[in-house]
C-alpha cells in the first residue's frame, strides 16, 4: 500500500521455484528471495537483529553471507545509479554491519576467530553434535574416557542433543570411531552448520 503498486512475497516454502522472475517490482519475502532474485535496485532487512543475534555459533558469519548476497544482488558503486542495500538494526556498531559498511570482512574475520578461539569453537576446535534415541548411550561411551587425556569434551544435554569437542579433527574422530555404537537410531554430524 505504502509503495502504491502491486508487491509479490517470495519465500523458500511459497510459489514456484521454478519462476525466474517475480512478477512485480517490488518484491517482500525471506531471505530465500535473494537467491531467485538476480538483481535489484535496493535490498532492505528489517529487523536485521535476528540475524545477528540467532542462538547459533554461525550466526555473525551468516549474516555476513546475507549482506554480501544481498551487495551482489544491488548495482555497484561506479554504475550511474548504483543500488542499495538498507539495514534496520538496533546494533549499528555490531562488527558484522562495521565490516559490511567498510567493506572488510577480514576486519570482522580476525575479532571472529579470536572469540571462537577463547570460546573454544571451530576452528579452533573440531566438534560434531550427536543426537536421536541412542545419543545419550553413545556419549556416555565417549564421555568415560574423559576429557583429561585426550582432551574431548562432551558437553550437554541440551533438547536431547550433546556436543563433543576435541582440540582437532584427528583426536575428534578417533573419539567418535573408539566408543561402541549402541542399538537405536543415531546421529553424528561433524563440523554442524547450527548447535
Amino acid at each position: 500500500a505504502l509503495v502504491g503498486e502491486r508487491v509479490d512475497e517470495l519465500t523458500a516454502a511459497g510459489d514456484d521455484p521454478h519462476r525466474s522472475r517475480p512478477l512485480s517490482r517490488v518484491v517482500v519475502g525471506t531471505t530465500a528471495a535473494l537467491h531467485r532474485i538476480g538483481r535489484a535496485d535496493v535490498v532492505a532487512f528489517l529487523d536485521f537483529d535476528q540475524e545477528l543475534t540467532t542462538a547459533s555459533w554461525r550466526a555473525a558469519e551468516n549474516a555476513l553471507g546475507l549482506l554480501a548476497l544481498a551487495g551482489r544482488r544491488v548495482a555497484p558503486r561506479s554504475a550511474p545509479s548504483p543500488g542499495r542495500v538498507l539495514v534496520q538494526t538496533s546494533l549499528p556498531d555490531h562488527p558484522v554491519l562495521a565490516a559490511a559498511r567498510n567493506g572488510d570482512p577480514a576486519r570482522f574475520a580476525a575479532g571472529e576467530v579470536l572469540q571462537r578461539v577463547a570460546l573454544g569453537w571451530p576452528p579452533a576446535s573440531a566438534v560434531a553434535l550427536v543426537s536421536h534415541a541412542a545419543a545419550a548411550s553413545y556419549v556416555a561411551a565417549i564421555d568415560a574416557g574423559g576429557p583429561g587425556g585426550n582432551g574431548v569434551e562432551v558437553l550437554g544435554p541440551h533438547e536431547d542433543r550433546w556436543i563433543v569437542r576435541a582440540p582437532d579433527h584427528a583426536t575428534l574422530c578417533s573419539a567418535l570411531a573408539a566408543a561402541p555404537r549402541p542399538p537405536g537410531r543415531l546421529r553424528i554430524e561433524v563440523d554442524p552448520r547450527q548447535f
